[in-house]
């Protein structure tokens, strides 16, 4: 299981997750903005400062199963 919380998100989130694996955050045009390594359980992050409010596409790759989900991250500061 995955799942990222709070979403729309004020900069700050969490990821919970069964497995570790790695979250790469793309603009809705494609372009890499960030990625952040996840690991098994609760982990906490901020979305880089410099990000302007709006929808993001974000990919998890789980490491062990090898698969990837997509998820929608709106920042709304």
């Amino acid at each position: 299981g995955f799942s990222l919380y709070p979403n729309p998100t004020t900069g700050s989130f969490s990821i919970s997750s069964t497995e570790g694996g790695q979250l790469t955050l793309y603009t809705i045009e494609g372009a890499k903005v960030t990625q952040y390594v996840v690991r098994a359980g609760k982990n906490d992050y901020e979305l880089p400062s410099t990000l302007a409010p709006g929808i993001y596409v974000g990919k998890y790759y789980c490491t062990k199963t090898q698969t990837e989900h997509s998820i929608r991250i709106i920042y709304q500061p």
